[in-house]
């Protein structure tokens, strides 16, 4: 009797859980994934793009999560072009530069971007993101006046070599500009203060007729 009756809570215990495995894998692969896809839909009808996106990303293979996670996260950087997050957009147009015109929204909102970075002063950030983005608009002469305003930067903070090298980057650049002969003639004094007499020399001759010139080449 007892053999019969540990054989029959055996099976029963089995037949159980097979119903608990069976149930888990119907709960993880149909029904959270279909809630999920649902709510993803539900955050783009209410244009919470962000939250979609997130969801079908972490969907990936279900149904059409793959296109959606595109199309969604288009919507979701013209959305922030349109809000003025240049940042955040010209990211999310990155990601999907080959999706309908999100190429050219990326100069668009990369712009903007860079034109704020120019205005807080992070000029290498600026040309970098100027340079990304081509020929669109004034990017070119915007990408010139950041080495400026950085070589300008630098000087103030008495950093001259770097001073002069992005004075060189500027398109066109003046030899004979005050800013440059200064540039200059204060790297070579550093040099010469630091016993690098030749590197000094050669600047001195950068320099030209800035004041001063010709007693630190003696000096040298």
């Amino acid at each position: 009797i007892a053999r019969k009756r540990n054989k029959r809570i055996a099976i029963i215990l089995s037949s159980s859980a097979a119903f608990v495995i069976a149930f888990l894998v119907v709960l993880f692969n149909v029904i959270i994934p279909a809630v999920k896809y649902s709510s993803a839909n539900k955050f783009v009808e209410s244009k919470e793009y962000l939250d979609a996106v997130v969801i079908y990303e972490e969907l990936a293979d279900y149904k059409d999560s793959a296109d959606k996670i595109i199309s969604t996260r288009y919507l979701l950087a013209m959305s922030q072009l349109e809000n003025k997050e240049y940042q955040n957009a010209y990211d999310n147009f990155t990601l999907i530069k080959d999706y309908e015109d999100s190429a050219a929204k990326r100069q668009e909102s990369g712009y903007g971007y860079a034109q704020a970075l120019m205005t807080d002063k992070k000029y290498q950030e600026a040309i970098d993101i100027f340079g990304s983005i081509g020929d669109y608009e004034k990017s070119a002469d915007l990408k010139n006046q950041c080495y400026l305003d950085g070589a300008k930067q630098f000087y103030a903070n008495k950093e001259y070599y770097s001073a002069l090298t992005w004075y060189e980057k500027v398109k066109s650049y003046d030899k004979n500009a005050e800013f440059y002969t200064a540039s200059c003639y204060n790297y070579a004094v550093q040099q010469i203060n630091s016993g690098s007499y030749g590197t000094a020399l050669t600047y001195l001759i950068k320099a030209g007729n800035h004041s001063g010139v010709n007693n630190q080449i003696k000096a040298a």
